[in-house]
């Protein structure tokens, strides 16, 4: 082996250790995401809406409310 490829390994073992890591921090933050409860009010978000929209943070009335503060802000 050269040092090229020397090099290249040591490149790939660092991307894959970054990628590893990534991708832990994703799982952890998709664990936090199926949180059942509204991060604005903190009532419990149906679970109908949940299976529909995995990952929602929001019950109806609140993501209403944000849907109309982001448009009044869009203008």
């Amino acid at each position: 082996m050269d040092t090229a490829d020397i090099a290249d390994q040591v490149i790939q073992e660092s991307l894959d250790k970054a990628l590893a890591k990534q991708r832990e921090k994703a799982a952890a933050q998709q664990e936090s995401r199926d949180d059942p409860y509204c991060e604005r009010c903190g009532t419990l978000i149906p679970v109908k809406r949940r299976k529909c929209l995995p990952g929602c943070k929001y019950c109806v009335s609140c993501q209403a409310s944000e849907e109309s503060h982001q448009q009044h802000y869009r203008h």
